[in-house]
């Protein structure tokens, strides 16, 4: 087989992968967690309230239940497109891997949706980052007031 016929081929393969892929990431992408906090408008302890599957996405409707910073709407609504949910709360964010990588969070981030896919659970705390979803540590599980990240964002936020 000739060089363009391998070309061409490779072209075609590669071309649709190319077109699937993120062309923008979301706001917030590769923030180390300092820098999330410091240019965040808003940033809320949030519980989900309820959720509409329709196909391979879920709509959360995510009610405020503290403000850290900002102002908060009564509701928030996230797509979520399939992910399944992730309970990782790093032990209370005891764990030295959650600080000292920035790209470590526990929601995944999938091909071509240009951000971590957030899943959320009923009865459950979660530290949230409206502004700047595409940071992966901006929808963390926060168990109690004791957790770590928590603890780290107020004393941050109140320098």
């Amino acid at each position: 087989m000739s060089i363009m016929k391998i070309l061409s081929i490779l072209v075609l393969v590669l071309f649709p992968l190319s077109s699937m892929a993120c062309s923008s990431p979301k706001a917030g992408f590769g923030y180390p967690m300092e820098k999330l906090i410091d240019q965040s408008k808003n940033i809320f302890l949030v519980q989900m309230v309820s959720v509409a599957e329709e196909g391979f996405t879920n709509t959360y409707s995510l009610k405020v239940v503290e403000v850290l910073k900002g102002n908060a709407p009564e509701i928030i609504n996230f797509v979520n497109y399939g992910s399944k949910y992730q309970d990782n709360d790093f032990d209370n964010h005891n764990n030295i891997k959650f600080w000292v990588k920035d790209n470590i969070g526990r929601s995944k981030w999938p091909c071509c949706i240009c951000g971590p896919d957030h899943s959320f659970k009923k009865g459950v705390n979660y530290l949230f980052f409206p502004d700047l979803l595409g940071a992966i540590k901006s929808a963390e599980i926060v168990n109690n007031k004791n957790d770590k990240w928590y603890k780290f964002v107020q004393k941050r936020i109140n320098q």
